[in-house]
C-alpha cells in the first residue's frame, strides 16, 4: 500500500470524521476503520431518515430509510427536489447556518406528504476544507398530532374553568346580594314592630278623647279625623308585615282581585305621585285559586312595580286585567311604557338580571316565575312593543271551579 493513499470508502456511506492520510497518520488506519465502521452502525440503527448534502445543496448520501422514501438513489441531485418535490430551494433551510458550523435543530411539515418531522442538522467538516450538512429525521407526525390534541383539551379545560371561575364570582355576588336583601327584609319586620307600638299607644290614647265628653264639635271632629289616619298608617303597617312574613307554604283560597286591591291600596299615594292611572277589568266571576297568600301577593305586587318603574317621569297607565282560560285563572299587568329591548328579553327571568341600571336587585322576576311554576302555573311577557308591554300570571283552578266556569261562562 502506499504511503499516501487514502482509505478505501465503504460503499454507500460518508465517513463523519476528518480523512486522513496514512502519511499524516501512519498508525491511525485501524482506528479510522473502527471509527467509520461505528459511525455506520450508528446509521444504520438510526430509524429515521438521514441524508448528507454538500453546501450547493447536491446530496452526497442517503441512508436506505430516505432511499425507500424517495423510491431511488439520488446521489448528485438537490436535496430540496429529492425531499420535498420542490424546484427551488426551500425558505426553511438551514444549510447556511450549518455551514458556519452550526448545530440547528428545528422542526418543519413537509409540503410532499403534509407530515411533521424533527430534524437536526449538524456540519461534516473534511480534511480538504469543505463542509457538509448531515441531516438526521425524525417522523414526529404522532406526536404532532397528539400535542395539538392535548392543546384543544388544554384549551377547552382553561375555557372551563374560566366560565366555572366566572360563574363563581357571579354566584358569590348573588349571594352578597341575597344576603343585604334578607338583612333589609329583617330590618323592615324589626322596623315595623317598632312603629306599630307608638302606633297603638296613640290609637288608645285618640279613644280616650273620643270618649271624652268635654270636647267641641272641632276637636270631636279632628279627633275622629286622627283616628282615621291612625288606622289607615297601622293598616298600611299590617300589610307590610304581612309581605314581609315567612312564608308557610300552606295553601288556601285566595281572593286574586281582593289581592290586587289590597296592593292598589298599599301604593296608592306612590302611584298618585307618578301620575299613574290604574285601569283596572276584572272578570266578573273569576273564583279564588288555591295557592300560598304570601307568595301570590309577592308576585302580584313585583309586577305591578316594574310596571310603574317601567313608566316615564311623565306617568302613564297601568291595566290590570283578569279572566280565565284553558282552566287556569289570568291576571294581566300591562303599562304603555318603552318596549323592552330584544336583547334583554331572553334574559328577564334570569336570576339578578335587571335592567334597573342602580335600582334593581334582578331577582324580582326570577323569583316570581319560580313562585308560579311551584303553583303548577306559569309567569311569561306575553306582549312587548312600544306602548306596551305586559306580563301575565297564569295559575290552575281547581277541578270544581274549572268545572262551574265551563258551565257559566263570563258574561
Amino acid at each position: 500500500m502506499k504511503a499516501d493513499s487514502q482509505l478505501p470508502a465503504t460503499p454507500g456511506f460518508v465517513c463523519a470524521a476528518p480523512r486522513f492520510t496514512l502519511r499524516e497518520a501512519p498508525d491511525g488506519a485501524s482506528a479510522l476503520r473502527e471509527s467509520e465502521l461505528r459511525y455506520q452502525a450508528i446509521v444504520e440503527a438510526f430509524d429515521g431518515l438521514i441524508y448528507v448534502c454538500s453546501a450547493d445543496y447536491r446530496i452526497e448520501f442517503m441512508n436506505a430509510a430516505l432511499i425507500a422514501r424517495t423510491g431511488r438513489t439520488a446521489i448528485g441531485e438537490p436535496c430540496y427536489q429529492v425531499l420535498h418535490d420542490r424546484d427551488r430551494i426551500c425558505p426553511w433551510c438551514m444549510n447556511e447556518r450549518v455551514m458556519r458550523g452550526e448545530t440547528v435543530h428545528w422542526e418543519v411539515r413537509s409540503p410532499k406528504d403534509q407530515r411533521w418531522y424533527h430534524v437536526i442538522n449538524t456540519p461534516i467538516r473534511h480534511a480538504d476544507g469543505t463542509v457538509s450538512k448531515q441531516a438526521m429525521i425524525q417522523d414526529i407526525t404522532e406526536r404532532k398530532l397528539a400535542e395539538q390534541e392535548l392543546q384543544r383539551h388544554r384549551e377547552q379545560l382553561e375555557a372551563l374553568v374560566q366560565a366555572r371561575t366566572s360563574e363563581l364570582h357571579s354566584t358569590y355576588a348573588q349571594l352578597v346580594t341575597a344576603e343585604k336583601l334578607s338583612a333589609t327584609g329583617k330590618l323592615a319586620a324589626a322596623l315595623v314592630h317598632e312603629i306599630n307600638n307608638p302606633l297603638c299607644g296613640v290609637r288608645n290614647v285618640l279613644e280616650r278623647l273620643r270618649k271624652s265628653p268635654a270636647r267641641s264639635a272641632q276637636e270631636e271632629e279632628l279627633t275622629e279625623l286622627a283616628l282615621q289616619e291612625i288606622e289607615r298608617v297601622m293598616a298600611l303597617v299590617q300589610r307590610l308585615r304581612d309581605f314581609n312574613r315567612p312564608s308557610q307554604d300552606r295553601r288556601e283560597p285566595v281572593a286574586l282581585h281582593r289581592v290586587l286591591d289590597d296592593i292598589l291600596r298599599l301604593l296608592r299615594r306612590r302611584l298618585h305621585q307618578r301620575r299613574i292611572r290604574i285601569q283596572r277589568h276584572y272578570a266578573p266571576d273569576l273564583p279564588p285559586v288555591s295557592a300560598v297568600p304570601d307568595q301570590i301577593r309577592q308576585v302580584l305586587l313585583n309586577l305591578i312595580y316594574n310596571a310603574e318603574e317601567a313608566l316615564p317621569a311623565t306617568g302613564g297607565h297601568i291595566h290590570l286585567t283578569t279572566g280565565r282560560a284553558e282552566g287556569h285563572a289570568e291576571i294581566t299587568v300591562e303599562n304603555d311604557g318603552p318596549q323592552v329591548a330584544p336583547a334583554c328579553e331572553a334574559r328577564l327571568f334570569e336570576p339578578f338580571f335587571t335592567t334597573k341600571a342602580t335600582k334593581g336587585s334582578g331577582l324580582g322576576l326570577a323569583v316570581s316565575q319560580q313562585i308560579a311554576r311551584h303553583h303548577g302555573g306559569t309567569l311569561c311577557l306575553t306582549r312587548n312593543q312600544p306602548g306596551r308591554v305586559a306580563f301575565t300570571l297564569s295559575l290552575p283552578l281547581t277541578e270544581r271551579d274549572h268545572h262551574e266556569s265551563s258551565a257559566h261562562p263570563a258574561d
